[in-house]
């Protein structure tokens, strides 16, 4: 709920508005309850998606209109998207594990393995953060076994959210071909792309 006061005479109306990007002001009316000196806004199920910046206008048309200015920050729990390459060689794969999370407040991004237990071998893993991504990579070499499920965590203070990501169908060792090859395969939540690269 937002309260906005103003004093005048004559007494001045109160209009609550916000800003399109194009600099348009558009009336608040859905909301507002209006008594004398004092105008109340009441937000109801407000979104991401909504405005950020809402006005409180004044105007008594016997002086310049005052306007204030109101910024709404509205918080959210994480949305995770996955995102995996791999290269692929003779005798190893690299593997790249990108997390991308949309939230607010800024989210916490951890990755855990198959046991979700936190990642925290760096002789073997690789993480680099970035803002809301993050991206772990390792090698698996063709005479192991590796671990082929992992999670993407990611959490703030509104919520929590885990994404699973099974590598199995990104790991392939029978490349017929007397040459070293380098495979590149992406795949999003919404699609999948191949490319292959021959030396």
């Amino acid at each position: 709920r937002l309260s906005c006061s103003a004093y005048g005479r004559p007494l001045p109306s109160i209009t609550w508005f916000y800003r399109t990007h194009n600099g348009k002001l558009i009336s608040l009316s859905n909301g507002t309850v209006c008594q004398a000196t004092k105008c109340e806004l009441h937000l109801v199920n407000y979104t991401r998606y909504d405005p950020k910046i809402i006005e409180c206008i004044a105007d008594n048309e016997k002086s310049t209109r005052i306007s204030k200015v109101v910024h709404i920050d509205v918080y959210y729990p994480p949305k995770v998207t996955i995102n995996v390459r791999t290269l692929i060689g003779l005798r190893s794969t690299d593997v790249f594990l990108e997390c991308s999370s949309d939230a607010n407040p800024t989210p916490l991004i951890t990755w855990l393995d198959d046991n979700r237990q936190e990642i925290n071998d760096y002789n073997f893993y690789t993480v680099k953060t970035n803002n809301l991504s993050s991206i772990l990579s390792f090698s698996v070499f063709s005479n192991e076994y590796p671990n082929v499920l992992y999670y993407c965590q990611s959490n703030n203070s509104i919520g929590t959210v885990e994404k699973l990501i099974d590598i199995s169908s990104f790991i392939d060792f029978n490349l017929k071909s007397d040459h070293e090859a380098t495979t590149v395969r992406i795949l999003t939540t919404h699609s999948l792309r191949r490319q292959k690269i021959g030396k």
